[in-house]
Formats: structure tokens, C-alpha cells, sequence
């Protein structure tokens, strides 16, 4: 054993998180014995043995099923985050990952899970590194546990689309508190939409990730009901763990949802990155690469020995698949970015401005067991019964390719939202300019009314010249000028002498009379 062994001239210590880059395969997360929901009812006094499954396991080699142990941590919160005695929960003195539960009163209370980094140097790495992470804050194992208010009869109907996958029972069609990551694009997080039973009131407890997954009680807020058909959207599941409460008639039931933030950059069929507002062409190939993903279904000695695939499917029917690396005991989806890379060809036929795709993953190679959740560290691993998942998991983002004309159409409709000019249409018409000129040249000529947008830009600069004319001044009255006359300048001089002209005639005609008679 050396100073170096020990780290006692560095930084590691408990607390260390890494993420890939000591280790291709250690992924930060953890799996739990509870269920699919991540919530559990007991009765006072009853106690449950827990089971705390480290993921990725420390294993000696992909051959070898001996693992190294962390020592792991529990938390017993009410929802807003302060410590609660609902249950108990009292960690095994020669494992902390196997500990007992015991339910101690009525309530409901909320558990997190977490484990310290460890140092194995018989363990299975990438790299001559032999530390693995502590648990990446986003994953930290939570459920749920009420004692005496049992809320599991209410139908919750929380599923998830397997797409062509076969599905034997009914179970695996339910959303899984772990398997099930929902992974979205951008900030505004993931959404989930289901529809319970009738008369159900949702909430959510939404987590916040720092160093630490902590929770500030329920809320009804980014939660929308279809008044028609009573489907409920939850909406601003951000990375981390989320908790949806379902009540009616003064029990709640609970599911807990894995949200994570990914994103990706769009390729060329030669692997060369393509700019953000690349369009495809109808029959072209491009190729997506995924930075974040994670496996869903992580290697476990003697239970899962899994590959992955990225699993995509247009409004068609038509299915693209990223290439796994092999048929199973492939185990570094989440670290490598080969593994996030899919190459998606646009139908030759395809019409319209945008083409879109859902997406999964698909789960290849065998599980030595139906679940984790049947593996117990006081009995081991002779249990086979349970449901096992799927063969497709998980939520990829929506993903829509823009084709050719996309950006084109924008700007033809910025041209449009002109309408008749006016001096306050200067900011329509800048911005329709600017989206113009951004575009390529191939693009520019795809625009059918940029002679609107010139002629608009003109008929604006008249607009703005007759604007800057000068007007014409009031002339003063004169001296002795009847300042009131109604009539001024030339047309009034005008006016005035014809009327003076006109009199003096009929003057001179009245005298013309006179001496007549």
C-alpha cells in the first residue's frame, strides 16, 4: 500500500465525482429494490429489507461477478426537505448498501439514497485509473414510503410507448422509476403525459441539483388537464428525479420520473459537422451525435448483460437503428460517443418543410434475471420471478431535420406579415431583411416574394423623404391687413382682387342707369 494507494497527495476523497473521463464505464448511479413507481406502502412496525445496487458495479473483469461495495448513505425528508421519523432506516454493520427499513408511524416521508467514491484496484477500468465516482447528484436514489394511508389502488395509467417491441404483460408497459429516463433537448426540461382514473387532483415535487438532490414540497405549477379527456401533462422536468403525487379520496399514490438534458450535433453522412440551420435533402443521410445519454439498464453481474441501441421512427413506420458495437456485453453506451451516434436517411419521398422523429433505446443482449429488484444481498441471487422490462426503454428527444425550403418559408412569411406600409412597419421590414441576407445563396433564390420586400423597403423610404419636407409657413398680416381674412397667400390675393374687380363693374353699371333715366 502506497501514499499514492491512499490519495493522501491529492484531492480525491469521498465526495469525488467523475463523469467518463477516469473511467469509460463508471456511470454514477444507483438502483434500488423498491418497484417501478419508486413508492411503497407499509404498515406501522412492519421493516423491509433494503437492497442499494451501486451502477456501474466495481467488478473485478466482464467475466467476473465479484464487486466491490461503497459505502452508502440514507435520508429519511418529509417533501420539504426537513428530516422525518415516518420510517427508520438502520444501514447493515458489514454493508451499508444492504440496510433495514422500519416503518415507525403514519405519515409519508421521502428517502435519498447516496454513496461515496471508493478506490478498487482490482476493479474493471478503461484506463489505469482505478477510483470510481461518488454518486452524480442527478441520480441519487429516492422513493417514497407512507405507513397506513396506502394509496397504490388508484390508477395512475402512467405508461410508456415501446414502439414495435414485444410486450407479453402489462406491466412492462408501465413508466419505470429507473429504467425509464425521459431525456430532452434544450432548458425547459422533459414532459410527461398521462391519464389517471377519474377524479384525481396531480402535483409534483420537482428536485433541484446541485452538490446535492434536494426537494421544496408539491406544486400544481407547469401541471395542465385536458378538460375533454382528463390527460394531465407535467411539464419542467428538468436533470434529476421527480416525484408526481396522484390523490383522491384523501390518499395519494406516487411516481417517481428520471429526467435528464441531452443534446446533439447534426452530421453529414462522412461525419463532418454540419451547421444549425442545415437542411436535408429528401434521400440524403446525416448523422446525429448525442453528448449525455446514459444507459437505462446498466450491466449487473449475474442480472443484466445488455448493448444498446439508439432506436428512432418517423410518422411512417420508418425505423433507424445505431449500431450497438456488438450483440450484448458491450458496456460503455453511456461513455463512449460512438455508442450515441445514429445515422438517419430522410425518405426520397418525403414531403413538406420539417421531418420528424421519436425515438427510444433498444435493448439488446440477455438479463441473468427479470429485474434487479429480486436481488437481495441476505439471500442472494436464486430468485427468478418478477416481470422483466421491455426491450425498448427510455424517452429519446424529439428530433426534427429541417428540409429543403425550411428557413426560405420563414422568410417568405416575414415578408408577408409586412402588409401595407406605413412608417411604423420599419421594424417588420428590418426583419424580414435580416432573415433574408442570412440566408445562403441556394436559399435566396428559394424566396418567391423578395420583390414584396423590395418594393416594401421602398415605398418606406418615400414614406420617411415626404416625411422630412418642410411645411409652409403662415404668412403675418401686413399693416392695416384684416389679420382674420379666411383667405392667405397667393390664392387669397387672387380671390381678393377679382371680388374688387367685381364691384367696381357693378358700381359702374348702377351709374351708367342713373344717368340714363
Amino acid at each position: 500500500m502506497t501514499r499514492d494507494d491512499l490519495h493522501m497527495d491529492d484531492d480525491f476523497n469521498k465526495d469525488t465525482v467523475s463523469r467518463f473521463d477516469k473511467n469509460t464505464y463508471d456511470l454514477g448511479n444507483v438502483y434500488l429494490n423498491i418497484n417501478s413507481k419508486g413508492y411503497m406502502n407499509m404498515n406501522a412496525g412492519d421493516t423491509y429489507e433494503l437492497d442499494v445496487f451501486r451502477n456501474w458495479q466495481a467488478i473485478e473483469g466482464f467475466m467476473n461477478a465479484k464487486i466491490a461495495l461503497p459505502d452508502a448513505h440514507y435520508e429519511v425528508v418529509d417533501f420539504d426537505g426537513k428530516p422525518s421519523d415516518v420510517v427508520s432506516i438502520a444501514p447493515n454493520a458489514d454493508n451499508s448498501c444492504l440496510a433495514y427499513m422500519t416503518a415507525n408511524h403514519q405519515g409519508t416521508a421521502l428517502v435519498k439514497v447516496t454513496y461515496d467514491a471508493m478506490t478498487h484496484k482490482q476493479g474493471q477500468s478503461s484506463t489505469a485509473d482505478k477510483t470510481f465516482s461518488a454518486i452524480w447528484p442527478e441520480f441519487t436514489g429516492v422513493f417514497v414510503v407512507s405507513v397506513g394511508a396506502d394509496g397504490t389502488a388508484i390508477q395512475t395509467n402512467m405508461l410508456m410507448d415501446r414502439m414495435d417491441a414485444t410486450v407479453t404483460k402489462d406491466e412492462q408497459k408501465q413508466l419505470d422509476a429507473e429504467h425509464d429516463i425521459l431525456f430532452y433537448l434544450g432548458t425547459d426540461g422533459a414532459s410527461y403525459t398521462f391519464t389517471p382514473e377519474s377524479g384525481c387532483t396531480v402535483t409534483v415535487a420537482r428536485s433541484t441539483v446541485g452538490k446535492t438532490m434536494t426537494f421544496n414540497g408539491f406544486t400544481s405549477q407547469g401541471v395542465t388537464v385536458d378538460a375533454e379527456t382528463g390527460a394531465v401533462t407535467v411539464a419542467n422536468l428538468t436533470t434529476g428525479r421527480h416525484i408526481v403525487r396522484v390523490e383522491k379520496d384523501g390518499v395519494a399514490t406516487y411516481q417517481v420520473i428520471t429526467a435528464r438534458g441531452v443534446s446533439y450535433k447534426l452530421l453529414d453522412a462522412e461525419g463532418k459537422e454540419l451547421p444549425e440551420n442545415a437542411e436535408v435533402k429528401p434521400g440524403e443521410t446525416v448523422q446525429l451525435q448525442f453528448t449525455g445519454l446514459v444507459s437505462p439498464k446498466e450491466k449487473m453481474s449475474g442480472v443484466y448483460n445488455h448493448s444498446f441501441s439508439l432506436y428512432y421512427t418517423d410518422a411512417d413506420g420508418n425505423f433507424f437503428q445505431s449500431n450497438p458495437g456488438g450483440g450484448n456485453g458491450v458496456y460503455d453506451f453511456s461513455g463512449n460517443p460512438a455508442r450515441q451516434r445514429i445515422s438517419v436517411t430522410v425518405p426520397a419521398d418525403q414531403k413538406g418543410l420539417t421531418y420528424e422523429l421519436t425515438g427510444a433505446i433498444k435493448v439488446g443482449g440477455f438479463g441473468g434475471k427479470p429485474t434487479h429488484r429480486i436481488v437481495t444481498y441476505a439471500q442472494g441471487m436464486g430468485m427468478q420471478y418478477g416481470t422483466t422490462t421491455a426491450n425498448v426503454l427510455a424517452q429519446l428527444p424529439q428530433v426534427t431535420l429541417k428540409l429543403s425550403g425550411y428557413a426560405a418559408d420563414g422568410v417568405e412569411k416575414l415578408i408577408d406579415a409586412i402588409g401595407t406600409v406605413t412608417l411604423d412597419s420599419e421594424e417588420a421590414i428590418k426583419a424580414a431583411r435580416g432573415a433574408y441576407d442570412a440566408l445562403t445563396e441556394e436559399q435566396k433564390a428559394q424566396v418567391g416574394n423578395y420583390q414584396t420586400l423590395l418594393d416594401a423597403e421602398a415605398k418606406l423610404a418615400q414614406l420617411k423623404k415626404d416625411a422630412e419636407k418642410p411645411s409652409q409657413p403662415e404668412q403675418p398680416a401686413k399693416p392695416g391687413e384684416d389679420a382674420n381674412k379666411p383667405a392667405t397667400g397667393d390664392a387669397g390675393v387672387a380671390l381678393w382682387l377679382t371680388v374688387m374687380c367685381m364691384t367696381s363693374l357693378l358700381g359702374a353699371a348702377l351709374v351708367g342707369k342713373k344717368r340714363k333715366a
